[in-house]
């Protein structure tokens, strides 16, 4: 009896193993880091950053990163989730996964945008109540020229440029005369 004959075909070489996985915190987002491997650092030809959260892993980088570099900036992380990640050294035609790292995302991140949100908000307020401020003057104003006008209407008063430029003291129209009367108060009754 014979057994049955199986070919295997090999890989090739894994590289070595990514260590020292980091992610630290910058002022623009976290920057993942980790050193190239002590073993087969050569057989080296990229790295692929996997992250995942609670379900399956992804990939972080769209496309891939060169042999020479050993970090990566991520300024998408969500505050106040924790996040798994491990760097993939891919040779020829196999990879060699690093230690899984655990990080949790301070949830200040997500207090950024409230804040910028608040601070938006109160200087949208303040901008309109200024505006409203304004209108309201411009309003009283008008409303304030308008009356002067039918006051002076009523009064007779003819502007300069209705007077033909003449000086306010000369009128064109000829102002009443007042006479004296006598009203039934003035009289007293005599009685003989």
């Amino acid at each position: 009896m014979l057994s049955k004959i199986v070919t295997i075909r090999t890989l090739g070489a894994k590289p070595g193993m990514p260590r020292n996985l980091t992610v630290t915190e910058i002022s623009n987002g976290f920057v993942i880091s980790w050193q190239a491997p002590l073993e087969r650092a050569n057989l080296v030809q990229y790295y692929v950053i996997k992250y995942r959260t609670d379900g399956a892993w992804k990939d972080l980088n769209k496309g891939t990163i060169r042999a020479e570099e050993t970090s990566y900036l991520v300024k998408n992380l969500v505050g106040g989730r924790t996040y798994h990640f491990r760097v993939l050294a891919h040779s020829v035609k196999s990879y060699e996964s690093s230690e899984e790292v655990k990080f949790p995302v301070p949830a200040r991140v997500k207090h950024k945008a409230i804040t910028a949100g608040v601070v938006g908000g109160i200087l949208f307020f303040i901008v309109a109540i200024i505006l409203s401020v304004c209108a309201v003057k411009i309003c009283n104003k008008r409303k304030r020229r308008k009356q002067e006008k039918a006051y002076n209407m009523v009064a007779c008063r003819i502007t300069d440029a209705r007077n033909g430029g003449q000086p306010p003291g000369i009128s064109q129209v000829p102002l009443k005369k007042i006479v004296e009367s006598r009203t039934y108060r003035d009289f007293s009754l005599e009685l003989t």
